[in-house]
């Protein structure tokens, strides 16, 4: 019960723990490894499959991984204790299995489990560490293996919530930066026809048990590398190999970048520069999972970079410019400076920023009928019949096209979800305060969200799944997405009131009556917050409640002089009222 729990119980973790099931079920491991011949003595033996008890012992080996994974699920005191006896143990294990080809207990995800959202351990990580995975990988024979490894070491760069600095930079030199085993594919945009080519390593399916670091280095289009060229089993495992293999190394450049680490942004987008990141987005033959892998890796590279500050937070207006255009101003700079200009598939030169959000807008328009949607699923609920009661067998060819729709929409889904969180940050940064067409952009954007809540499937009413959360995370995205919306109307409104307050403010004190309602009205507004240096937030909507009774403010000052100055006060706002009658502009 605790291998198929989806949150296994904290308490029989831990009395897993205190029986010592994990050091009984490592002394039963270990007995296949013999640590003086390395792999020499029991290698050609596990292989034979003809040997009794090969498969048994194989399955028992993948099912102590899959036990240990729940054991340090979601559990700091388990993984930890874990780590620090069997980490270089498991370690070894995995790379003397990586030798035998019929031989998988994904020791890797074990050891990824232990790592994940534990702090503590990943503050640990240092560059010799991630050396030996690089190692494993050149080392490697399927390439499996090889995405598993890349996997593991982009685990190692942040929790869920925040990244490690120190793991990224190790996983950065170790890995990245000087690559020149093409452990990692290059990918690029034909000059001529645009589209997205891969340079990386190929396994020669003629040969077995070829390391990694012998495949022969090829370029090929990147819609070929991902797609089953043919209708067989073997290309589609092939493709969907590759597919997993590129969806590891653009998760594991989001993870470098992840919480602004600019060393890191700065050399992924000099592997992946923006033009092959809006390529890989308008490609209509790449399969919708690697594209929202791309939309990961843009928000992390590409929008989420220093200076760039939060626009909508509430801040203070000056008195000099109440429109405070600084903030904007510096971010439509910043903007422009990382993001630049593209070349579009039709050759023409673009500005970076304007082709992003056309992208957008053309994929909300394009995909609104069948975004977050659970239409695929429906369907095979309502082919077996579960909504009507006991469900019915299907046959499996049909069980498998229902399965095949619903991926599809999962998918599709994932990629909405991806699409709306790079929204939302971009909003925040200031991405849709562009002069030219900003306002109408973001009219749009708040439409587009307004359908897609009203139309979208309510998944309240089914059994929660992966695909039913991924909807209802999309659906909060569009509402914190709608909030943001509000937030820049609101301050839009703010403005426009406080410049037209400024303006009468001015207008009276050019007419000559800065001794009536101008004057009052600045000792009123720097009795209530210090203005004309700063009008702070509460004294914004005090100063316009009171705007009418300011001149009492004045006449109190005016009163504490003494009786001639307030004499002379009332005179002058006497004067002061009998000009305003005749002047239009007061």
């Amino acid at each position: 019960s605790l291998s198929h729990s989806l949150s296994p119980p904290h308490s029989r973790q831990v009395s897993m723990l205190d029986l010592d099931i994990d050091e009984l079920l490592m002394n039963f491991c270990r007995k296949m490894f013999d640590t003086t011949k390395k792999c020499a003595g029991w290698a050609p033996g596990l292989e034979n499959k003809d040997i009794p008890g090969f498969s048994m012992f194989n399955s028992i080996g993948v099912d102590v991984m899959r036990l240990f994974r729940q054991m340090c699920k979601d559990n700091v005191v388990v993984s930890t204790h874990m780590a620090t006896r069997y980490r270089d143990e498991l370690t070894t294990m995995c790379l003397w299995l990586a030798y035998i080809s019929e031989v998988t207990w994904n020791v890797a995800d074990a050891i990824e489990m232990m790592f994940h959202n534990n702090k503590g351990l990943l503050e640990q990580v240092k560059p010799d560490y991630v050396g030996v995975w690089r190692t494993m990988m050149l080392e490697g024979t399927l390439l499996k293996d090889v995405y598993q490894y890349l996997r593991l070491v982009g685990s190692l760069c942040a929790t869920d919530t925040e990244p490690v600095k120190s793991s990224q930079d190790a996983v950065l030199e170790c890995l990245v930066e000087d690559d020149k085993d093409y452990v990692l594919p290059t990918l690029s945009l034909d000059a001529t026809t645009r589209a997205l080519m891969i340079k990386c390593r190929f396994e020669d399916i003629t040969k077995e048990n070829v390391a990694f670091s012998a495949w022969e280095i090829r370029t090929m289009p990147l819609s070929v590398f991902v797609t089953p060229h043919e209708a067989d089993k073997n290309a589609m495992h092939e493709a969907r190999s590759n597919a997993f293999y590129l969806m590891s190394v653009l998760d594991l450049y989001a993870a470098l970048c992840e919480g602004r680490n600019r060393d890191a942004q700065k050399v992924v987008r000099a592997r992946m520069p923006l033009d092959v990141v809006l390529g890989a987005m308008r490609d209509e033959k790449l399969p919708l999972d690697i594209k929202a892998c791309f939309l990961h890796l843009l928000s992390e590279a590409y929008v989420d970079f220093e200076p760039l500050e939060d626009q909508t937070l509430l801040y203070n207006r000056s008195w000099q410019n109440p429109s405070d255009p600084r903030a904007l101003n510096d971010a439509r700079a910043a903007i422009h400076s990382m993001l630049g200009f593209v070349t579009l598939a039709n050759g023409r030169r673009e500005e970076g920023q304007r082709a992003l959000l056309d992208w957008i807008e053309e994929y909300l328009d394009e995909n609104r009928p069948s975004l977050l949607k659970l239409t695929a699923e429906e369907n095979f609920l309502e082919a077996i019949g579960s909504k009507k009661g006991k469900p019915k067998a299907l046959p499996q060819k049909e069980r498998d096209r229902h399965t095949e729709l619903m991926q599809q929409e999962e998918a599709r889904n994932t990629l909405t979800y991806r699409l709306l969180q790079t929204v939302d940050l971009m909003l925040s940064f200031g991405f849709y305060h562009n002069p030219e067409r900003g306002e109408a952009r973001r009219e749009k954007l708040a439409l587009t969200m307004l359908n897609m809540l009203r139309d979208s499937a309510n998944p309240l009413g089914y059994t929660s799944t992966g695909a039913h959360k991924v909807v209802m995370k999309a659906k909060r995205m569009a509402c914190d997405i709608l909030s943001k919306l509000i937030i820049f109307r609101m301050k839009a409104h703010l403005t426009k009131l406080l410049m037209n307050f400024k303006a009468q403010v001015e207008a009276a004190q050019k007419h000559g009556h800065g001794h009536g309602h101008g004057q009052a009205a600045q000792r009123g507004m720097q009795a209530m917050g210090g203005a004309p240096h700063a009008i702070t937030q509460l004294a914004r909507a005090r100063a316009m409640r009171h705007a009418a009774s300011l001149s009492s403010a004045a006449g109190w000052c005016d009163a504490r002089r003494g009786p001639a100055a307030a004499s002379a006060a009332r005179a002058r706002r006497s004067a002061a009222r009998r000009s305003r009658r005749s002047c239009p502009s007061c």
